[in-house]
C-alpha cells in the first residue's frame, strides 16, 4: 500500500506542478488524448489553477501518509 500511495503522490505532485508552471504541456498531452479517449480541455483549462494547487495538495498528503504508515 506504502508503494502505490508513493507512486500515486509522485504522479499528482507532478501533474499538479505542471498545471500550475507549464499549461502549455498539459494542453499537447490534451490534445494528445483527445484523439483516443475524451475531451476536457475546456474544464482543465477553466479550473486549472485550483486543479493544481489540490493536486498538489493530495499529492503532499499522499506522500506523507505513506511515510509515516
Amino acid at each position: 500500500m506504502e508503494v502505490f500511495l508513493g507512486i500515486a503522490s509522485i504522479f499528482f505532485l507532478i501533474f499538479g506542478a505542471m498545471l500550475l508552471l507549464s499549461p502549455n504541456i498539459v494542453e499537447r498531452i490534451s490534445k494528445a488524448t483527445n484523439k483516443v479517449l475524451f475531451n476536457l480541455d475546456d474544464k482543465i483549462q477553466s479550473t486549472r489553477r485550483p486543479l493544481g494547487i489540490l493536486l498538489l495538495a493530495i499529492s503532499i498528503f499522499l506522500w506523507y501518509t505513506a511515510l509515516h504508515k
